[in-house]
């Protein structure tokens, strides 16, 4: 409550204003409850309203009535019941004195500050000059804070009672003679910082986890499509420059002009080999043509020789089935130009051979075939078994004591195809075997026409699989051995 004083004449007079001032100061601060006027006897001279205040002759007694005319320059608070409090004055006038009295309610005051969390036990407590409490959030404490408070001065320190600890803080309130004291529970402080600290970690963590993802996000965009590249740059690589697949145009500027360009690069170099090839391709038919063509001449020179001798010997009738063979034996070595054929020709083709080089011998050797009727199709060479029998019969069998033999003979290993000309004749030394594999190797070596134009040609045709490979027993016999990967063709003629 509030007191201020007026002349009785004037209160009397001004009455209507002032119940539209007080009337206006009760509107706006809802927290006074009532406002009255007092002469310095207890009469009342205004009240708003009349059942929340002291009755008439009453008011005299009342200790916030002695106390404001006792001190009559305070403004004097005093409890009053509900966590309310009674501020009253006394204002100085000519002819008398008198009382303002004002209702405000303290509870709702500190109600506003006890919003704040203070933990367990903690509350709000406002005490006067005496530690008389005036108001307290919790009551039960009161008894246990006195004797802190006594101890106490104003600012903050850190107490204990009842197992907790507890920062008490202590204010005094301005134009009143009284403090304001705020308990709050240290263990409450304590967890609010660790939720805080846990709350700022947690949104830390958070944060990080978010940069590294976009991190991740942003350097997979950037780094992906170099990995591509890299991977198509190896497989290319590992293929031999041969083939290449396209990479995606993605990520950044730079990386999408790099992949561009990369691309536009292999696909030239792609070009590039398919030309290269076309022309080794070509190249190697060529040398494949004039290897063959060796061939041919070859034998038809030594055959034609072998009729004329025939001849010459009056031996017309053998001439006449040598002539027949030797047409059998053209008609499958022309092929139709080609230079593949099925392997049920290629051994047609020697026997036709051996038919007219018996005609021509006699009864110097003899022959036998071991091929299987499911290797007749595969696909071979033409005359790559008759430069071999041609040499087994020459410097193998001829002038040999007893009947020569030839054994011709093919089956597969796998995916190889293994064809085999074994003779019993006079065998070959160990260092000619040596001069016959270094001719293979090197071209300016020259050992005749059969063995190492038929190691070229299987070369070119089938790649370095390809291989013939000579054993020979000295007095027993040599084999001659053509490996085949008949898959493996490196010219496709068709």
């Amino acid at each position: 409550m509030a007191s201020l004083t007026y002349n009785v004449d004037d209160v009397a007079a001004s009455k209507a204003s002032l119940t539209d001032q007080f009337d206006s100061i009760l509107a706006v601060k809802t927290d006074i409850t009532s406002i009255a006027l007092y002469s310095e006897d207890g009469t009342t001279l205004f009240v708003n309203d009349s059942t929340s205040l002291p009755q008439k002759n009453g008011v005299s007694k009342e200790l916030w009535f002695q106390k404001a005319m006792a001190n009559p320059t305070l403004n004097v608070f005093t409890p009053s019941i509900e966590n309310s409090f009674i501020m009253s004055k006394v204002l100085a006038y000519d002819k008398g004195a008198g009382s303002t009295v004002l209702f405000v309610k303290v509870s709702s005051v500190a109600s506003s500050i006890y919003q704040v969390d203070l933990g367990y036990n903690g509350g709000i407590l406002i005490y006067d000059k005496d530690y008389v409490a005036v108001y307290s959030s919790d009551t039960n404490l009161t008894a246990e804070q006195i004797p802190l408070l006594k101890a106490g001065v104003i600012g903050y320190r850190e107490v204990s009672y009842a197992t907790h600890t507890y920062v008490l803080s202590q204010y005094t309130i301005s134009n009143t003679q009284w403090r304001l004291a705020i308990f709050q529970n240290f263990d409450a402080v304590k967890a609010t910082m660790n939720r805080f600290i846990w709350t700022i970690m947690i949104l830390v963590a958070a944060l990080v986890v978010v940069t590294i993802l976009i991190l991740i996000v942003v350097t997979r965009s950037i780094t992906r499509p170099l990995y591509a590249l890299r991977s198509s740059m190896q497989k290319v690589e590992e293929q031999g420059y041969t083939s290449y697949e396209p990479v995606p145009i993605s990520g950044s500027t730079e990386t999408r002009d790099l992949g561009r360009n990369y691309n536009e690069m292999m696909l030239r170099i792609k070009t590039l080999n398919e030309d290269v090839l076309a022309e080794q391709n070509a190249q190697r038919l060529s040398e494949l043509h004039a290897l063959q063509n060796q061939i041919n001449p070859h034998f038809l020179y030594n055959t034609l020789d072998s009729i004329v001798f025939m001849i010459d010997d009056g031996k017309n009738k053998e001439a006449s089935e040598m002539v027949v063979a030797l047409s059998r034996f053209f008609r499958i070595s022309i092929s139709k130009g080609r230079n593949i054929i099925p392997l049920k020709d290629e051994v047609e083709h020697v026997r036709n051979y051996l038919l007219i080089q018996k005609l021509r011998y006699k009864e110097a050797f003899e022959y036998t075939f071991d091929v299987p009727e499911d290797l007749n199709d595969l696909l071979v060479l033409k005359l790559i078994l008759q430069p071999i029998v041609e040499n087994a019969i020459q410097h193998g069998l001829l002038n040999k004591d007893g009947v020569g033999k030839i054994a011709i003979a093919a089956h597969m290993e796998g995916e190889i195809l293994v064809l085999s000309v074994t003779d019993n004749g006079y065998g070959i030394m160990p260092e000619k075997i040596d001069e016959i594999y270094e001719s293979f190797k090197d071209k300016n070596v020259y050992n005749g026409v059969g063995l190492k134009n038929v190691y070229q040609r299987l070369k070119i045709y089938f790649g370095e699989k390809a291989d013939v490979k000579v054993t020979s027993v000295l007095d027993e016999g040599t084999t001659v051995t053509l490996i085949i990967p008949v898959k493996e063709r490196k010219i496709n003629e068709e």
